[in-house]
C-alpha cells in the first residue's frame, strides 16, 4: 500500500511539474507579445480609505478580479487565466463597463464542446452578459444569500462609483467560517458527553425531571450541529461521468455539458462510449479547469486530443462517512474542486464537488438557526450569514492565489484602490496582482501600524512604453506598446483605426470613391531637433522611446499619415478641425484658470508724514534768523577776498 502511495505522490508531482512548465511558458509568450495594452493610469489615491466595514461584503475581502476586453480571444483569455491561477474571468466593454463574465465551466459548454477555434472566438462570445453584482457596501449576509439562492460561486463586487472593485468566491469565503461550524459542533459534542457523565452519576433520569430534560436538549443540540457525512450530498446530481482513457477532449466537454458537471472520471478499461459506468478503478479525473490550462491554453486540438493525456492521475478519493467538513478541507489543502467518493471494494459511487458540500453545510447552518426561533432571522439573518458577518475585521493582509509575492509585499498589496481593474486593456501579467497599488494608502497603512513607511520602488523597464496618437475623426488614444517591435505597434493603431468613425461612418459621394483603408497609413514622430521621423522598424520605435525618456515625457506622440484615400475622404479636414477644436479648448480652458486665480494684493508702504513747521529739513522760525546768517558770511568772505587781492598789487 506505501509503494501504490508513493507511486501517486510521484505521479502528481510530475503532473504538477508539467502544469507549471505550462504556465511558464505561457507567461514566456505573454512577456514577449502584449497583446492586452494598459493605456490607464490611476485617477484616484485611496490613501485616506477607512478600513471595511464589518458585517459588509468589502469585510469578505474579495478575490482581485482578472478582467479582460471584450475583442480578446478564448485562447488569449486561457492564457491569462492558466498565468494567474484563476478560473473566472470578468469581460469589459470600450467604455470600462462590466459587460460580461465567464468562468472555465463557460469555457469547457460553449467553446470545446461545440468545437469553437478557441484562437477565432472572441470572448463576447461565449461569455454571460449583465452578470448580477453587488457594492462593496452591502450587508455580506445578502450578498451570500443572493449566491445561495442563485447558485452563483462567483459574483463580482462594485464601488458606490459602479467600478469593479473584486470578486467575491463563496467557496474561498466559507473556509473562513468553517473552523468556527468545527468547533460549534465539538463544543455541543463535549457538552453531550459532560451531561452522559452526570446521568451516569445521578442514575435513573426518569426520577428527576429537569436532568431528563436537560439531557434531552443536549442530544438534540447534538443532533443538529453534528458534522454531516457525504452520504447527505448524495443524489442524482453526484451520480459520476465516466470516460475511457481514449476518449477525447472533445467528446469528455459534451459529456460534461449533457450531465451538466464540471468532472469526469477516467476508469481503466472503461466502455469507449462515454457515460457508461463500469466497475474498473478510478485512474484518473479531469475537470473544467484542466481544459483551460492543460488544453485550450496548451494549443492542444481538443478533437484529437485523448483524455488520458490531459488528465490528473490517480486522484484523491473519499468514503461516503468521511464528513462533509473534512472533504472541503481536504480539497482546499489538495487545491482541487472536485472530488470522487468510492466504496470499500474501490466502486465509484459518485463525485461531489466545493460548491454542493458548501451549500450542504450552509443549510446545515440555516437549520440550527431555525432551531433558535424565526425572530433571529430577523434581526441579524441567519446562523451562517452571522458567521460570515465576523470574519476578518482584523485581518489586513490578503493573498493573491498563485502569486510568488512575499508576506510583506502582499501586505502592502492588501490596501489597494482598485478602481483599475475594468480598464478595457488593461493587461494582467503573470506575476502581477490584478489590482492598482495605491502607494498612499500603503504608506498610511504601514504608518499606522507603526512600521516605517516604505518608498515606491523604481519603476521596472518591462518591455514596454506608453504612446499617444489622435485619429482622423479627433479622437485621441493612450496606450502601451513594446517598444522594440513596430509590427506590433502598428497592429495596436490599425485596431483602434478600424473602430473610429472616420472610417465606420464613411459614405462615399462617387461609386468611384475609393474607401479609406484603416491600415494604409505611416507613423512618424518629432525627434529633439522638432524633425518628423517615419517609423518603419524596430530600431525607428526604439529611438523614439529613448528620446522621450531623455527628454523626462512618459509617452510617445506619434502621428499618423494617411494614403491618398484618406485626403480623399477629407482626413485632412478633420485633423485641422480638431487641431482647432483642440487649441479652442486649450485657450478656454487657460482663460478659466486665468480668471479663477486670485490677484495677489500688492503692498505700497505709505509715504513718511511731512513735518508741518519745517521747511527743507528747517524749521520755519529760525529760517530768516539763518538765511541772514548765511548772507553774513557770504559778505564777509567776499570782502576779505578783495583786501587780500587789493595789498598783493
Amino acid at each position: 500500500m506505501s509503494s501504490l502511495s508513493g507511486f501517486q505522490s510521484e505521479t502528481r508531482k510530475k503532473t504538477s511539474k508539467r502544469d507549471e512548465a505550462i504556465r511558464k511558458k505561457i507567461e514566456s509568450e505573454l512577456s514577449r507579445k502584449r497583446t492586452i495594452s494598459t493605456t490607464q493610469t490611476q485617477q484616484r489615491r485611496r490613501g485616506n480609505k477607512a478600513s471595511a466595514q464589518k458585517g459588509t461584503v468589502a469585510a469578505l475581502k474579495p478575490s482581485p478580479a482578472l478582467t479582460v476586453p471584450e475583442n480578446i480571444t478564448v485562447a488569449e483569455a486561457s492564457q491569462l487565466c492558466a498565468a494567474k491561477r484563476t478560473d473566472c474571468v470578468l469581460v469589459v466593454d470600450d467604455e470600462e463597463g462590466l459587460s460580461g463574465i465567464f468562468t472555465a465551466k463557460d469555457l469547457a459548454y460553449r467553446v470545446t464542446a461545440e468545437g469553437l477555434d478557441p484562437h477565432l472566438t472572441p470572448v463576447h462570445q461565449i461569455m454571460t452578459r449583465h452578470p448580477m453584482v453587488t457594492q462593496d457596501t452591502t450587508s455580506a449576509t445578502e450578498a451570500l444569500q443572493l449566491m445561495v439562492s442563485r447558485h452563483f460561486r462567483h459574483l463580482p463586487v462594485c464601488n458606490e462609483d459602479g467600478n469593479v472593485v473584486g470578486l467575491l468566491d463563496i467557496t474561498k469565503v466559507f473556509h473562513e467560517a468553517l473552523g468556527k461550524v468545527e468547533r460549534s459542533s465539538a463544543a455541543s459534542e463535549q457538552l453531550f458527553n459532560a451531561m452522559a457523565g452526570v446521568q451516569s452519576e445521578l442514575g435513573n433520569v426518569g426520577s428527576n425531571p429537569q436532568a431528563a430534560a436537560m439531557l434531552a436538549w443536549a442530544d438534540k443540540l447534538r443532533e443538529r450541529t453534528a458534522l454531516p457525512d457525504l452520504t447527505t450530498v448524495m443524489d442524482s446530481r453526484t451520480q459520476p461521468a465516466t470516460v475511457g482513457p481514449k476518449t477525447t477532449v472533445r467528446e469528455v466537454a459534451k459529456l460534461m455539458k449533457e450531465r451538466r458537471t464540471t468532472a469526469v472520471c477516467v476508469m481503466e478499461g472503461a466502455a469507449t462510449s462515454p457515460g457508461m459506468q463500469t466497475s474498473s478503478k478510478v485512474v484518473g479525473i479531469f475537470t473544467s479547469k484542466d481544459v483551460v490550462l492543460r488544453v485550450i491554453a496548451a494549443g492542444l486540438d481538443s478533437g484529437r486530443c485523448s483524455v488520458v493525456r490531459v488528465m490528473t492521475p490517480h486522484p484523491d478519493t473519499a468514503p461516503p462517512t468521511l464528513s462533509v467538513h473534512e472533504a472541503l478541507k481536504k480539497m482546499h489543502n489538495g487545491h482541487y474542486l472536485n472530488l470522487p467518493v468510492l466504496e470499500d471494494d474501490g466502486r465509484l459511487v459518485a463525485i461531489v464537488d466545493v460548491l454542493k458540500l458548501t451549500y450542504a453545510t450552509l443549510e446545515q447552518m440555516n437549520a440550527v438557526s431555525a432551531e433558535q426561533g424565526v425572530g433571529n432571522e430577523t434581526d441579524g439573518g441567519p446562523m451562517w450569514g452571522r458567521f460570515f458577518d465576523s470574519i476578518g475585521h482584523d485581518d489586513t493582509e490578503s493573498m493573491l492565489s498563485g502569486s510568488h509575492i512575499p508576506p510583506d509585499i502582499r501586505a502592502l498589496q492588501s490596501n489597494t484602490s482598485l478602481s483599475q481593474l475594468h480598464s478595457p486593456r488593461s493587461e494582467v501579467h503573470p506575476n502581477d496582482s490584478a489590482s492598482v497599488v495605491d502607494d498612499e494608502s500603503a504608506v498610511s497603512y504601514h504608518n499606522q501600524k507603526g512600521t516605517p513607511s516604505i518608498s515606491a520602488p523604481p519603476p521596472v523597464d518591462d518591455g514596454t512604453y506608453v504612446f499617444k496618437f489622435r485619429t482622423p475623426s479627433g479622437r485621441t488614444h493612450r496606450f502601451q506598446s513594446r517598444h522594440d517591435n513596430v509590427e506590433h505597434l502598428r497592429e495596436i493603431v490599425a485596431g483602434k483605426l478600424t473602430t473610429d468613425p472616420f472610417f465606420t461612418d464613411f459614405k462615399p459621394t462617387d461609386s468611384n470613391v475609393i474607401p479609406p483603408d484603416p491600415i494604409d497609413f505611416l507613423l512618424s514622430y518629432t525627434d529633439a531637433d522638432g524633425d518628423t521621423v517615419l517609423i518603419t522598424s524596430d530600431h525607428d520605435v526604439s529611438d523614439a522611446v529613448k528620446i522621450a525618456r531623455s527628454s523626462g515625457s512618459d509617452r510617445v506622440v506619434l502621428f499618423v499619415q494617411g494614403g491618398k484615400a484618406w485626403e480623399d475622404a477629407g482626413a485632412r479636414d478633420s485633423e485641422v478641425k480638431a487641431a482647432e477644436t483642440a487649441a479652442a479648448a486649450i485657450k478656454e480652458i487657460r482663460e478659466v484658470e486665468k480668471q479663477e486665480l486670485p490677484i495677489p494684493p500688492v503692498y505700497v508702504p505709505p509715504p513718511p508724514p511731512l513735518p508741518q513747521d519745517q521747511v527743507l529739513g528747517i524749521p520755519k522760525d529760525l529760517l530768516l534768523p539763518a538765511s541772514i546768517g548765511a548772507l553774513a558770511v557770504v559778505i564777509l568772505g567776499i570782502f576779505t577776498v578783495s583786501r587780500l587781492s587789493s595789498s598783493h598789487y
